[in-house]
C-alpha cells in the first residue's frame, strides 16, 4: 500500500468527503421522492383549478385554499430540489485548492442554506404545525360544519373553531423555536435542554390539537355517512351522497394517520436526538426527513381532491330534513330539477319566503308496475333558490 494513504491529512480528507456525501445523499433521496409526488400534485391541482374556474358560481374558500397550498407546495418543492444541487456544486465541485472545511463553512453561510430550512419549516412545519396542515384543518372543519344540521350545531361549531384557533395560535411560537433549534444543532445539547423541553411540549400540544380537530371533523362526516346508509336501507334506494361521505371519511382517516406518524417520528425520535446528541440527528432523521418533506406534498393534495369530489358529484348546500329525507342534500348534478328531462318527475313545488318544500319522485321507481308507489321524500331547502326559469331546485350544484 502506498505510504501516502497513511498520511493523516489524506485520511482526514477522505473522512470529510465521506461526511459530505452522507450530508448530500438523504437530500438527493428526498428530492427524488418530492419530484415524483409533485408531478401527481400538479396534475391533480390543475384539474381542480380548471374545474373551479369554469363554473359560473365560484367557491372562494376552495379557490383560496388551492392558491395558498399551491404557492406553499411549489416553494417547498423548489427548495428541496435546489438544496442537493447546491450542495453538490458547493461542496464537491469547487476548485481543489479550496479546503473541504472551507467549502462546508461557505455553504453553511450561503443565502440558500439560510433561507431554505426556515422556509420549509414554515410550510411543512415540525410534526403537524406547517401552513399546509393549518389549511387542511380549516377545510376539514368547513366541510364538516356544512354537513352538520342539528340543535347542537352552534356548540359543535364553537368547539371546532376554538380548537382550530388554538391550533393556529400555537403555530408561530412553535415555528420560531423549531427554526432556532435547527440553527443551534451544532451547539452543545446540554446548553439548550430547557429549550428542547419547551419545544417538545409545543410540538406535542400543537400536533395533538391538530389531530383532535381533524378527528372531530372526520367523525362528523362519518356520522352523516352512517345516516345516509341508514336512509338507504329504509328507503330501498341508493344515494350517491353516501359515497361522497365515505370518500371524505376515508380521506380524513388517511390524513389522521399521517398526522399521528408525524407526531411519533418528531417527538419520539428527532427531539430526543436533539437533547442527547445533536450528531445523532443525521442518522435518526433520515427517514423522518424523507417522510416529513414528502408527506407535505401528499397533504397538499387534500384541497384539490376535495374540490374534485364536490365539484363533479355533489352540492355543498346544507339542508333541513325531515324523517323521510336523506340527512343532507348531497345530490348528483343529474338530480337537479329540470336539468335532465326524464331524470325525475316533478310533482309539486310549494312554500314561500326563505324556506320551501320540493316533492319529487325518481322515475326509475315506476319502471315496473309490480313495485308499489313509494312515499315521495320531501327536501326542504333552507334558501329557496330558483333557476333562470323560476323553478326551484335543491341548491346549487356548482357550490
Amino acid at each position: 500500500m502506498d505510504s501516502t494513504t497513511q498520511d493523516p491529512a489524506v485520511i482526514q480528507t477522505l473522512e470529510m468527503i465521506s461526511g459530505l456525501a452522507e450530508l448530500v445523499y438523504p437530500q438527493v433521496l428526498v428530492a427524488i421522492v418530492v419530484m415524483a409526488l409533485f408531478g401527481v400534485y400538479f396534475v391533480l391541482s390543475s384539474i381542480a383549478l380548471w374545474s373551479l374556474l369554469r363554473r359560473k358560481r365560484k367557491n372562494h374558500i376552495l379557490l383560496g385554499a388551492l392558491g395558498i397550498t399551491a404557492a406553499a407546495t411549489i416553494l417547498h418543492s423548489s427548495l428541496i430540489i435546489a438544496l442537493p444541487l447546491a450542495q453538490i456544486k458547493g461542496l464537491l465541485m469547487r476548485a481543489s485548492s479550496v479546503p473541504l472545511l472551507q467549502r462546508y463553512e461557505d455553504y453553511q453561510s450561503s443565502g440558500l442554506q439560510k433561507m431554505s430550512y426556515p422556509t420549509m419549516i414554515i410550510v411543512g412545519g415540525s410534526a403537524d404545525a406547517g401552513l399546509v396542515f393549518l389549511v387542511n384543518n380549516a377545510l376539514a372543519v368547513w366541510r364538516a360544519l356544512s354537513l352538520w344540521s342539528s340543535p347542537t350545531q352552534g356548540v359543535v361549531s364553537l368547539l371546532l373553531w376554538s380548537l382550530l384557533a388554538a391550533n393556529a395560535g400555537l403555530y408561530p411560537p412553535l415555528i420560531y423555536m423549531t427554526i432556532k433549534q435547527t440553527k443551534d444543532l451544532s451547539s452543545s445539547a446540554s446548553a439548550h435542554f430547557s429549550s428542547d423541553r419547551t419545544l417538545f411540549a409545543l410540538v406535542t400540544a400543537q400536533s395533538s390539537v391538530s389531530i383532535l380537530v381533524n378527528a372531530l371533523a372526520t367523525g362528523i362526516i362519518a356520522y352523516k355517512a352512517f345516516e345516509h346508509k341508514r336512509f338507504e336501507s329504509r328507503a330501498g334506494t341508493r344515494l350517491i351522497g353516501a359515497k361522497l361521505l365515505l370518500l371524505l371519511t376515508e380521506s380524513g382517516v388517511f390524513y389522521i394517520l399521517i398526522q399521528i406518524v408525524h407526531l411519533i417520528l418528531v417527538c419520539l425520535l428527532v427531539l430526543p436526538a436533539f437533547k442527547n446528541d445533536p450528531s445523532q440527528w443525521l442518522e435518526v432523521g433520515k427517514a423522518t426527513m424523507i417522510f416529513q418533506f414528502s408527506s407535505v406534498i401528499i397533504c397538499a393534495m387534500y384541497p384539490p381532491a376535495l374540490t374534485l369530489i364536490i365539484n363533479y358529484c355533489y352540492t355543498t348546500r346544507r339542508t333541513k330534513v325531515n324523517e323521510m329525507t336523506p340527512p343532507t342534500t348531497l345530490l348528483p348534478s343529474s338530480m337537479r330539477l329540470g336539468s335532465r328531462p326524464g331524470s325525475f318527475h316533478h310533482h309539486d313545488v310549494h312554500g314561500t319566503g326563505n324556506e320551501s318544500t320540493i316533492s319529487f319522485t325518481p322515475s326509475s321507481w315506476f319502471d315496473e308496475q309490480k313495485h308499489p308507489t313509494p312515499p315521495m321524500p320531501e327536501y326542504r331547502s333552507s334558501r329557496g333558490t330558483t333557476d333562470i326559469n323560476g323553478r326551484e331546485y335543491l341548491g346549487p350544484i356548482a357550490f
